[in-house]
Formats: C-alpha cells, structure tokens, sequence
C-alpha cells in the first residue's frame, strides 16, 4: 500500500512538473511570437515612415520643377518684351532717318 501511495505521489509530482515545464514553454512561445509581432510592427512603421519621407522628397522635387517652369517661363516672356521693344525702337529709328 505505502509503495502504491508513494507511486502516486510520484506520478503526482511527475504531471505537475510535466505541467510546469509545459506551461513555461507555452510562455517562451508566447514571448517569441510577441517579440516577433514587436519586430515586424517596427518594420511596418519605418517602412511607413520612409514611404513619408520619400513622397515629401518627391513633392519638394515637383514643387521645384514648377518653380523651375515659371521663371522659364517668366524669362520667355521678358525677352519677347524686350525682342518687341527693339523691334519698335528700330522702326521709330527707321522713320527718324526717313524724317530727316
């Protein structure tokens, strides 16, 4: 009978290490799959964050290509002025020379 009381406690004790060591390595797999979650969030936000920078980058770019094209454009502009206005100096020069 103390054998077969002894063997219980024994199996007894063997489930509840076996219960334990179980229940740590439910923690362990807990832990890694939340270390895994941490670290692929952590890429997602600085891949998020570098999709930021790189369309600010692209923005700062168009806005300057826009910059760029006025003043081109502007500068068309100023030379034809100033092409129109020779052009009329000339024939006012022109009907001067005819006057005298």
């Amino acid at each position: 009978e103390k054998t077969r009381k002894g063997r219980g406690k024994k199996m007894r004790k063997q489930h509840e290490r076996m219960q334990k060591f179980e229940l740590i390595k439910q923690e362990q797999t807990n832990m890694r799959r939340k270390k895994k979650r941490e670290k692929e969030d952590l890429m997602r936000q600085s891949r998020k964050e570098a999709n930021l920078e790189e369309e600010k980058r692209i923005q700062a770019i168009r806005l300057k290509n826009k910059q760029f094209a006025a003043n081109k454009r502007k500068i068309e502009k100023e030379r034809e002025m100033a092409r129109r206005f020779k052009q009329e100096m000339a024939r006012l020069n022109k009907l001067r020379k005819l006057r005298n």
